[in-house]
């Protein structure tokens, strides 16, 4: 199935290149990864000058002429392909252009929508993109008779797993859905031909959704991420997505975590910089819980404020590296 969609989401990529970006402060013909520095760059001086403003002992270190020199350190996207196809949640407007009577993809700036001008949206993971494009392909191809079109859709959401095996749609009207039985029957068609995990059709206090289980029941994205650790200090060694498991060695060791994640669960959109920071915290946390205890029986506990569906949270738990966890 994947391999399918990678060729498809290959054949049509020349012409997502045609897309805009609206709202974003890059576009494609610019260079991803120079924004990505910049960026970071500007998060690091702001970050030196809070902890300044704040922090007597760094204040005294770093006066603000050396403030330059405060160590921050940064992980900016090293190659333009890393800048592209990495968000696996997107949500547009669905706009009619008056002409061709045809639905397009938008965004909004300032409040008005903003058309992508293509069929797919380069930043999502590709399988959204080629999601995207067969539903647009295919609800065009039959828009006089479709009866998904007859309550006035306004907006659509696509969300996938961050390795791309699952993907869903969510389709918001305008008006009320109709009869249940006959909406289902084209949704299941164009599920099946957009190869989605769950299509679902959202109105004012009524949910429609087709997937191959019960219609029913809450359809749940799949993710499963495998962490290596060192068995002699415990150090995290790599955090891969996927259901893969390495070989386990006399050096390695690994925890695989799966999730079930429900379609409209706030999570974190982009795959490999949740890999990137859930590895960098594990360390730390690792790091700051040897100083601590150093052979005590101090107990580690802690805090965390910005948990969403769990990302980060259970794998820090399933690991041991703290005693008590709020």
């Amino acid at each position: 199935r994947q391999s399918d969609a990678t060729m498809t989401a290959s054949a049509s990529s020349s012409s997502s290149f045609d897309a805009v970006l609206p709202g974003y402060q890059v576009q494609l013909s610019d260079s991803g990864v120079g924004h990505s520095v910049a960026k970071l760059d500007k998060c690091a001086t702001s970050l030196r000058s809070f902890l300044c403003s704040t922090d007597t002992s760094t204040a005294k270190r770093y006066p603000p002429q050396q403030q330059h020199d405060w160590p921050v350190h940064t992980s900016p996207c090293l190659r333009e392909e890393d800048t592209l196809s990495y968000r696996c949640r997107c949500t547009f407007q669905l706009i009619c252009t008056a002409d061709v009577n045809k639905l397009e993809y938008a965004m909004r700036v300032k409040y008005k929508p903003v058309s992508i001008n293509a069929t797919s949206f380069p930043i999502a993971t590709q399988r959204i993109q080629v999601a995207m494009a067969s539903f647009l392909e295919l609800i065009n191809r039959q828009a006089e008779s479709s009866i998904l079109l007859a309550s006035r859709p306004a907006s659509i959401s696509f969300d996938s797993s961050w390795d791309g095996q699952d993907c869903t749609a969510t389709v918001n009207y305008t008006d009320p859905l109709p009869d249940k039985e006959a909406w289902l029957v084209e949704a299941d068609k164009l599920r099946r031909t957009c190869r989605l995990t769950c299509f679902t059709g959202r109105s004012k206090k009524r949910k429609l959704i087709s997937s191959d289980g019960d219609a029913e029941i809450e359809t749940y994205i799949h993710d499963t991420i495998t962490i290596c650790t060192s068995v002699h200090d415990g150090s995290i060694i790599s955090v891969d997505v996927g259901g893969s498991v390495p070989t386990q060695t006399a050096d390695i060791s690994h925890c695989s975590i799966s999730y079930l994640k429900p379609e409209d669960a706030f999570q974190h959109p982009n795959g490999n910089a949740m890999k990137t920071a859930l590895k960098w915290m594990l360390n730390r946390i690792c790091a700051i819980s040897g100083e601590i205890k150093d052979g005590t029986s101090n107990k580690i506990g802690m805090l965390e404020m910005y948990v969403g569906f769990g990302a980060h949270t259970v794998p820090i738990v399933t690991l041991g590296l703290v005693d008590f966890y709020a």
